[in-house]
């Protein structure tokens, strides 16, 4: 099973940061833009654990993100604090 740690985490977070202005572009409900830079991530780590991104969402019915988490809580080695990581790194680009 592959896997991923916090470092590697961060530089996702880092890059959909980055990148933020072309995600919500034409965004503008706060809600909406969450969602948009969650997706963004969560699109990065499946393609980091060589997981199908769609599939994974859909098995994992994503609600606010839960497909994220879930997909973090099964895949990361070691445990590292992610919810930090995505409230600094992720959701300050908002």
């Amino acid at each position: 099973m592959s896997t991923i740690n916090e470092q590697e985490f961060r530089t996702l977070c880092e890059e959909v940061r980055e990148n933020a202005p072309v995600i919500l572009q034409g965004l503008t409900d706060p809600d909406r833009k969450t969602g948009a830079l969650l997706i963004a991530v969560f699109q990065r780590v499946c393609e980091h654990l060589h997981l199908d991104a769609q599939a994974q969402m859909a098995s994992l019915e994503d609600r606010d993100g839960f497909a994220l988490l879930q997909t973090l809580e099964e895949h990361m080695q070691p445990e590292f604090f992610y919810s930090n990581i995505i409230d600094h790194e992720l959701l300050s680009a908002l």
